[in-house]
């Protein structure tokens, strides 16, 4: 049956600096720094311009495209996968930092062994504050949330979240900036995962009504969340290493 084609190409957003737009800068702050600018991101299915991070998470699709090549590739290993990251990294301009190869693939390798629990005891058991958790679990619930049957739903669904964020003044603005930068990379990594999904699999026209157990759109679901937790447990560097590892191993 003839692959899903998505009407959002990440190879095309990531060449076309022509449609790209600015985004709402975040609240002035003397302790927060800005936003980071290299790339941005323009009005496409993923976007959600009310969050003031929304590029973290098309930045995180970028870094994905630009490395896919190295993740794809059934001869490397997770060593292989960090290396890509860590070199795009540093030739990219982004100001992300990324935890050492000795520190970050044993934790993705303790994630990955919670899958059974969709993430919840690595969650618990991360080093964040408790408000980071509670919203990152509440993050992972839309993720794995099996009624959910298209893009649109779901991405209303994680900005309904991301409103609560913004709106809760008991967050500290580092405990709002991470959950932000989350949500956005949830966002833009469901539409890539769904986009990599219907390249590779050939099972069915539309791998959204594939969204069970063993369907593709649950195993993305797994690496989603590993996605999120990178971001919320070790910032956007982070996330784009859980999200290509936990893809090469989950997704081959």
């Amino acid at each position: 049956m003839k692959k899903l084609i998505f009407t959002a190409s990440l190879v095309i957003i990531a060449l076309s600096g022509c449609q790209k737009e600015s985004i709402r800068p975040a609240a002035t702050s003397a302790t927060q720094s800005p936003a980071p600018t290299l790339h941005r991101p323009p009005a496409d299915d993923a976007a959600n311009l009310d969050n003031p991070y929304d590029v973290v998470g098309f930045n995180h699709n970028v870094a994905l495209q630009q490395t896919r090549q190295t993740w794809r590739s059934a001869l490397v290993s997770t060593d292989d996968v960090y290396t890509s990251v860590s070199d795009y990294l540093q030739n990219s301009g982004l100001s992300y930092s990324l935890q050492s190869r000795r520190a970050m693939l044993p934790t993705i390798s303790v994630a990955l062994s919670d899958t059974p629990n969709k993430y919840q005891t690595f969650i618990a058991n991360s080093n964040v504050s408790t408000a980071i958790k509670t919203y990152s679990y509440a993050l992972n619930a839309v993720v794995f949330d099996s009624l959910i049957s298209s893009y649109a739903d779901f991405k209303a669904a994680i900005i309904v979240v991301e409103n609560q964020i913004l709106n809760d003044q008991t967050l500290s603005f580092p405990e709002t900036k991470t959950l932000l930068e989350s949500a956005s990379v949830i966002r833009y990594s469901e539409l890539y995962w769904q986009n990599e999904a219907g390249a590779v699999n050939t099972a069915g026209s539309n791998p959204v009504i594939m969204r069970s157990f063993w369907g593709w759109l649950w195993r993305v679901a797994y690496v989603v969340a590993a996605d999120g937790i990178g971001a919320a447990t070790a910032g956007p560097g982070g996330a784009i290493a859980y999200s290509a590892v936990t893809g090469s191993v989950i997704l081959p």
